[in-house]
């Protein structure tokens, strides 16, 4: 593996305080990495502050890819035993959404989260519960970001 010259995003943001912009840029961040994946039919699945490094530059970098699975591929029956078989058979539902959402509401959760601005933190929210994807929540994202 290479090293990352960084720190996972659990890390930063238990020593630093963050506001509603920074949240809403880490989401776009964390999509934009996992856009390549995700297009080519794969989905994480464990996606998680200690799973998200924030480098030096401000960049992010997802890691620990040991749960990637092709989401498509329906003829796949059988499953490694760290892998939920519900969620082969649910294949409907976008797993990276629903862990990106835990993920957003843990920040905004956090006790160095500063909400600094009501309208973004609700169209963070809003955006949350809409999204059945995670190109919609993509899309939203960058729409939202626009109106700041």
């Amino acid at each position: 593996m290479d090293w990352i010259d960084g720190e996972d995003l659990k890390a930063y943001v238990d020593k630093n305080i963050f506001g509603t912009k920074d949240v809403l840029d880490w989401i776009l961040k964390i999509l934009e990495v996992l856009r390549p994946l995700h297009e080519r039919g794969w989905v994480h699945r464990d996606l998680n502050a200690s799973n998200i490094m924030i480098r030096q530059d401000g960049s992010i970098c997802v890691i620990d890819l040991g749960k990637v699975i092709d989401w498509y591929d329906r003829d796949k029956n059988t499953v490694p035993p760290w892998h939920n078989p519900n969620l082969i058979q649910n294949r409907d539902c976008d797993p990276d959404l629903s862990e990106m959402h835990v993920l957003v509401s843990q920040l905004l959760a956090s006790g160095e989260y500063e909400r600094n601005d009501e309208r973004l933190h609700g169209g963070i929210l809003n955006l949350l519960g809409k999204a059945k994807d995670c190109k919609e929540l993509w899309d939203g994202g960058v729409a939202l970001r626009g109106k700041c």
